[in-house]
């Protein structure tokens, strides 16, 4: 029972609703004050989180978290859950994992890899939209600008469904799992869905050359 869990479990299960690939210590704050507002609230301030009671649990090897095998740092305030901080959870409150529904459709699958590892999306995370070639777009979508009319009426139309596949999962607060190796959080689906309409609206001069062209 939530009632019962040390500040380090409550740490925990908002983190492992986090993307599997990592967060910023900052996303693990605002996750964790959302999921236990009363616990990690500033005193006096409740509708303002206190950023050191997670913060000095995660960012020292030597104790919560990292000490106790559930944590780890991949990088400049960013960090992962252990398998071992999966097992725990689980251990916990099976039910306070993130639910998963697969993307059973290998191609819908391999879109969504697709997006994941993209140039366009890494962009995107920086803030660089603008900086999103028209190449770079149209692999979003599995393309090149010599693709025939059928491979782009049909790359699109795997990427309308995975976009609505996010979109229905991002309704109900589950993740999308391809592959059995890789889960996407509805917080991380939701930029790979607006990155999606945001390229079919600004390229769609390329896209319709690709789906009208007659060779």
């Amino acid at each position: 029972m939530e009632g019962h869990w040390t500040i380090d479990e409550k740490i925990l299960a908002a983190a492992s609703d986090l993307p599997d690939d990592g967060f910023t210590a900052e996303d693990l704050v605002v996750a964790t004050f959302k999921k236990f507002p009363s616990d990690f609230c500033l005193m006096g301030f409740e509708q303002y989180p206190d950023s050191n009671k997670v913060l000095t649990q995660i960012t020292t090897a030597n104790r919560g978290l990292q000490k106790r095998g559930w944590l780890v740092q991949i990088g400049k305030k960013r960090y992962q859950l252990t398998g071992e901080g999966r097992r725990r959870i689980r251990a916990i409150a099976p039910e306070t994992g993130p639910q998963r529904v697969r993307a059973d459709d290998r191609d819908i699958a391999d879109m969504l890899t697709n997006w994941l590892r993209s140039e366009a999306i890494q962009k995107a995370k920086s803030r660089k939209l603008d900086g999103i070639s028209e190449r770079e777009a149209l692999a979003y979508w599995r393309l090149t600008a010599g693709a025939s009319a059928a491979k782009a009426h049909r790359m699109l139309a795997v990427a309308e469904s995975a976009a609505t596949l996010l979109m229905t999962n991002i309704a109900s607060g589950q993740h999308t799992a391809i592959h059995h190796t890789r889960s996407i959080s509805p917080q991380e689906a939701q930029g790979l869905a607006d990155l999606h309409s945001y390229l079919k609206t600004r390229f769609h001069y390329a896209l319709d050359f690709l789906k009208n062209q007659t060779r």
